[in-house]
């Protein structure tokens, strides 16, 4: 099960790899990369796939690279060994949170490239759709999330002139 093992990620600059860990047999496994290479994003776990949500993405045009603030999301399939591309969020997000609550993928705060963010966004896989959700009382990145007794919590992080308690 990939609640049991670690998942490393890709972090730029190229090249990118992809790992999983399983600590049964101290050992990793190579997976396939990324189709966008990224980092800052979110990550979690729904119905045995891995969702890797926003972040940010860096590309190369004219010699120049840029980095661009990411709506795309991907699915890694354990069966496939393979990345397919999600519904985009609304909203471009890195540094922020994701959780997974009654079997939805939630999408929370984060910076977008010029702003601090409080907005959240629900995906549901049965209707392929993110939908906005009620936004947090605080605009905030870089925080940690967490699920208890059906409720979501967004747990310190950064704002745009301050830290959040």
């Amino acid at each position: 099960m990939l609640n049991e093992t670690l998942i490393s990620l890709c972090f730029p600059p190229p090249p990118c790899s992809m790992e999983m860990y399983f600590p049964q047999t101290d050992s990793w496994i190579g997976l396939a990369p990324l189709s966008v290479p990224r980092y800052e994003f979110g990550v979690a776990i729904l119905d045995q796939k891995v969702y890797v949500v926003g972040g940010i993405a860096t590309h190369m045009r004219q010699g120049i690279s840029y980095r661009r603030h990411e709506s795309s999301v991907e699915r890694w399939d354990p069966d496939s060994n393979t990345w397919s591309s999600v519904e985009r969020m609304a909203e471009c997000r890195s540094t922020l949170g994701v959780v997974v609550l009654a079997g939805e993928l939630y999408a929370l705060g984060g910076y977008d490239g010029q702003y601090y963010l409080q907005s959240v966004e629900r995906y549901a896989p049965k209707v392929k759709e993110w939908q906005p959700v009620a936004p947090m009382t605080e605009s905030r990145s870089c925080f940690a999330t967490a699920v208890l007794d059906g409720m979501i919590y967004a747990i310190g992080g950064y704002g745009p002139a301050h830290m959040n308690r």
